[in-house]
């Protein structure tokens, strides 16, 4: 479901499949995994996505999951990519981001407001990072929500300056970003999400941004019992195949694979926003509090941030385009009365 590139576990909503065939035969499974649990909604419609490829392919493409996979998103990736002892595996828009730039735009703190904007920057943006990705061999079949990020923490978070004093979680691997906090007075501590719940409970790292549904499922809110009110950032993520394993598939069976990923992205769109409602109410059942936030000040302060990270983590075409689409969902709002 992430530094304000935050990266969770369930935030992993991406696959990538390699094969070495050239035509994909019958009973051919990719094999995906994912740090998804296998209870998840993540895992549930990826074998949703699954059976529909198998039943509508004959059986010629089917899906192996392996939910809950062990270690990092980079390893994954490195079992993806390398040792190949993967086929697809989940990953976020932040591990796509060490891939190519242009998806750090999803990063950017309160660079959105709702998720009207961030569909519609999805729908604008789509194709320039389908091409993007190809580059790197890799096809987007759908795009993923995962929730919406808050500052979860160990003391009370109100403002940009209770979240400077604090140990901040970043990703492992992600320098810039790292260095982008350190420049502008935070205190970034990188740490691979796979050890953020030891990290909370030693005080490693005082503050997460991660997604209520995150928080939740891994008892991270044990630790850092503080939300803030605040909405950072959406946690997307896609669902992307090799151009090889793409390639060895006939035309109607790529029809058949893209449209049931599509279907995937959608019930994760419908679902995940009220998942997240739902995790904060079991919260605050317990011991979550909520702490109200200025959200002038914080929106403030996300100008600057995000003027400060075109060029540096998003490029200006990718960043000055996401932005003229946002804002065209937002002077398409009602004048409030």
């Amino acid at each position: 479901m992430f530094s304000l590139r935050r990266s969770t576990r369930v935030a992993a909503l991406a696959g990538a499949v390699v094969l070495t065939t050239s035509v994909l035969g019958a009973n051919t499974p990719i094999r995906i995994g994912t740090m998804a649990p296998d209870s998840s909604i993540w895992a549930k419609t990826l074998r949703e996505m699954g059976d529909g490829w198998s039943r509508r392919t004959g059986g010629r493409i089917t899906l192996r999951l392996f939910p809950g996979t062990a270690g990092s998103e980079q390893q994954m990736l490195r079992s993806l990519r390398i040792s190949k002892t993967l086929q697809a595996a989940q990953l976020s828009a932040i591990t796509l981001g060490g891939l190519d730039d242009a998806f750090n735009v999803f990063g950017l703190p309160m660079f959105f407001e709702s998720y009207d904007e961030v569909d519609r920057v999805v729908a604008r943006l789509g194709p320039i990072l389908d091409q993007r990705l190809e580059r790197q061999n890799l096809k987007i079949l759908s795009w993923g929500y995962a929730g919406w990020v808050h500052v979860f923490s160990r003391t009370p978070v109100r403002n940009v300056g209770d979240l400077k004093r604090l140990k901040l979680f970043t990703s492992s691997g992600d320098d810039r970003m790292a260095g982008w906090y350190r420049d502008n007075g935070f205190n970034p501590v990188p740490v691979d999400a796979s050890q953020m719940l030891a990290s909370l409970t030693t005080g490693m790292i005082q503050a997460v941004p991660a997604t209520p549904l995150s928080a939740l499922m891994f008892r991270w809110f044990d630790h850092a019992p503080y939300m803030l009110d605040v909405g950072i950032a959406p946690l997307m993520g896609a669902t992307v195949i090799s151009m090889d394993a793409w390639n060895a598939m006939t035309a109607g069976d790529q029809q058949i694979v893209i449209e049931e990923a599509r279907k995937a992205g959608a019930r994760l769109r419908t679902e995940v926003p009220k998942l997240d409602a739902e995790a904060i109410a079991s919260m605050r059942a317990g011991k979550l509090m909520v702490t109200a936030g200025n959200v002038a000040e914080w929106r403030a302060a996300a100008d600057q941030f995000g003027s400060a990270m075109r060029t540096r983590l998003v490029p200006a075409d990718v960043y000055d385009l996401a932005r003229l689409e946002r804002d065209a969902v937002r002077a398409s709002r009602p004048a409030p009365r």
